[in-house]
């Protein structure tokens, strides 16, 4: 991978979500009250292959809520992260060389063995919501 592919994901990923705690972290603390959720995904939990600047990211994100659990838990304030399973959209082909294998492995480890579109996602998140 390329160091400006490193940067932008490293840029987008974690920089982002460190730039918004910081800029949230000290209302709540004044309110002693908060909660801070980070989505980081399942490339943490399952990574795959040409993805090492996501893979890395997405765990950094896991252990940034951690830490801010622990070091902001005692002012009443909670960290998470949550790691939303796959869904299908236009990949970076550079970071999937073999996107149809890729796929094809990675479906055999989901419970409905297929990766979710957008639109199926979309109807989903709108029932657990009502």
């Amino acid at each position: 991978m390329s160091v400006e592919d490193w940067d932008n994901v490293v840029r987008t990923n974690l920089n982002s979500a460190f730039y918004v705690d910081r800029a949230v972290l000290p209302d709540m603390r004044a309110k002693r009250f908060g909660r801070i959720i980070h989505m980081a995904g399942s490339d943490a939990l399952f990574p795959l292959p040409n993805r090492a600047h996501v893979v890395a990211t997405k765990y950094a994100l896991h252990g940034l809520a951690k830490a801010i659990a622990l070091e902001y838990g005692p002012e009443g304030i909670t960290a998470n992260s949550v790691a939303p399973g796959w869904v299908s959209t236009q990949r970076n082909p550079e970071w999937f060389p073999n996107l149809k294998d890729t796929v094809a492995e990675l479906e055999k480890t989901l419970p409905l063995r297929h990766l979710r579109n957008v639109e199926e996602s979309r109807t989903l998140a709108s029932t657990w919501l009502r």
